[in-house]
């Protein structure tokens, strides 16, 4: 989903020769935006990087030389389909759109890249926590402003203006391309990301990828078929600010497309702060850390700016395009709770219900049919919202990851590869971050006791071992589990993501947090676009705003 590993030795003034980016394989969606040497170098040399919320608890981790039989058997024991409870509908559980918005969010903030070479080092064997952050390179700037809708896959030069003006309609530069289905479809007017192969010029040469591949600026979004849809209604909505701000006058034809960005970030900010957060987190956790406005994030932030500012990196609060660090705690932990919402089957449109989860993880547009996207599976997202969505095939948020039998192997190996990358990632244990919080929040990031975190099918594996020091990723849905009772994250898992999406909006000054609305308040919805005269205060609103679906 979010994270990779660059594929070249970068070094101090190196001019690396670049090599053409790789197409992720199924199942790879971690990989980053970008698999180009030039673009790892000059991320390093700008102070895009991640960083440790509580870095007291990443350099008190002390991996053990049989972890990996243990966090093995904690994974297995998570995708046991005969778990207790695993598969069972609940009502309350989050509708599949949540999981992937937030993968749309992540992909945007993160895009992990690391300085040493791949051939020298186990991707698995942990580093000092210091190691960690000098090592790891974000290539996103760490900031929600939809840069992989905008911004071409490439390194700055004429590859990457060439990609960015394909990327926009032709003949109405400020729309973006989209590309029609394989048949129309009456019930939902679907559209697809477009593709290299129906785009002339360089573009196949420039992005290192022909054919099917998406002419988009994150490859990542285009490895899952609902993300893939996700990113086509984001586009569609940028349209649809292009069209509503033409009938409303007065926006000169040159800045159409600057304007209809800039609306479509605020709106998309809006949503992720006022629409994702509340629906994921505790309203009590996030409403103090939003009244705080993130101090734990804002506190690593000055922290990494003091370590790099020897380094000459431009990380500084108060300039606009300022890279930010992302917090590993969150990125590598907390938001992948997304994989407790992951279903054996989605009802993807009326003409395709009950579609198997296989068919929307065909990476690089393997769902294609004669280089198009057939039109049952274009994605009505009025099906995947809460409520629309609690049929037989929701899940809870929690700790069983197999909702069917055929579903474990694939699901117990995904969980074991989170597990193994917060070990070499050096994240602090959930034990650590509730303390560091608890300096912060004092009274208002309660541990589980020990019969809630040791108890249920995961109890045995936990208790070898790991009840001390719990891997986050774990500890964050078994509270979920427990205290939220599978609607929501729980207290530790709700202050880790609130305090990175609140963090990152708050330190960057062209963020919805910071751009005045009426009265001395912050932007609001009713203050953007508004096509068909719909007012974007929610997901529902988003996508009927857009068009096709909800």
């Amino acid at each position: 989903m979010i994270f990779a590993t660059g594929r070249a030795w970068i070094e101090q003034g190196l001019d690396v020769e670049r090599r053409a980016p790789r197409r992720p394989a199924s199942g790879e969606t971690w990989l980053a935006a970008s698999d180009d040497p030039r673009a790892v170098a000059r991320a390093s040399r700008e102070g895009a990087g991640y960083g440790y919320l509580f870095p007291a608890g990443a350099a008190a981790a002390r991996p053990r030389a049989d972890d990996d039989r243990r966090l093995s058997a904690l994974a297995a024991a998570m995708a046991d389909p005969d778990m207790p409870g695993a598969g069972a509908p609940t009502a309350d559980a989050p509708g599949p759109v949540w999981a992937v918005f937030a993968r749309i969010v992540a992909h945007d903030i993160c895009a992990l890249a690391d300085l040493a070479p791949r051939g020298l080092r186990d991707p698995d064997a942990p580093r000092s926590a210091r190691g960690t952050e000098a090592a790891l390179v974000n290539l996103r700037d760490g900031r929600f402003r939809l840069a992989s809708v905008y911004e071409p896959d490439a390194s700055p030069g004429p590859d990457a203006e060439h990609l960015a003006r394909l990327m926009r309609e032709p003949g109405a530069e400020a729309r973006l391309r989209l590309d029609r289905l394989a048949q129309a479809h009456a019930s939902h007017p679907g559209a697809d990301l477009p593709r290299m192969a129906r785009v002339s010029g360089r573009a196949g040469r420039a992005g290192g990828a022909t054919g099917s591949a998406a002419l988009i600026g994150d490859r990542r979004n285009d490895a899952d078929l609902a993300v893939s849809q996700m990113h086509v209604a984001l586009i569609r909505f940028h349209n649809r600010v292009v069209e509503w701000l033409v009938d409303a006058g007065g926006c000169p034809p040159e800045q159409l497309f600057d304007r209809a960005r800039r609306l479509t970030v605020l709106h998309a900010q809006w949503l992720a702060l006022n629409a994702w957060l509340p629906r994921i987190c505790d309203p009590a956790v996030l409403d103090r850390v939003r009244r705080a406005g993130a101090p734990v994030f804002r506190r690593m932030v000055m922290r990494r700016r003091r370590e790099r500012q020897g380094l000459g990196a431009g990380l500084c609060l108060g300039r606009p395009d300022a890279p930010l660090p992302a917090p590993l705690e969150a990125w590598c932990a907390a938001a992948w709770h997304f994989r407790s919402l992951e279903r054996a089957r989605y009802d993807l449109n009326p003409a395709r219900m009950r579609a198997p989860a296989e068919l929307l993880r065909r990476s690089g547009g393997a769902w294609l049919e004669g280089g198009r996207l057939p039109a049952d599976r274009a994605v009505d997202w009025s099906l995947w919202m809460d409520g629309a969505a609690s049929g037989p095939d929701a899940v809870a948020l929690d700790t069983r990851l197999a909702p069917e039998p055929d579903f474990a192997q694939a699901q117990a190996a995904r969980a074991l590869r989170t597990l193994r990358r917060g070990r070499a990632l050096n994240l602090p244990s959930a034990q650590d971050c509730l303390a560091g919080f608890a300096r912060t929040y004092s009274g208002l990031v309660r541990p589980l006791t020990s019969e809630a975190l040791c108890g249920g099918h995961t109890g045995q594996a936990l208790r070898d071992g790991l009840a001390e020091r719990t891997p986050l990723f774990f500890y964050v849905l078994r509270e979920a589990e427990t205290l939220g009772r599978g609607a929501r994250l729980g207290p530790l898992g709700s202050a880790l993501m609130a305090e990175a999406v609140i963090g990152a909006l708050v330190c960057d000054p062209a963020s919805v947090w910071n751009t005045p609305g009426r009265g001395g308040g912050r932007w609001s919805p009713d203050l953007g676009a508004r096509p068909d005269g719909i007012v974007v205060d929610g997901l529902e609103a988003f996508f009927a705003a857009a068009g096709g679906g909800a």
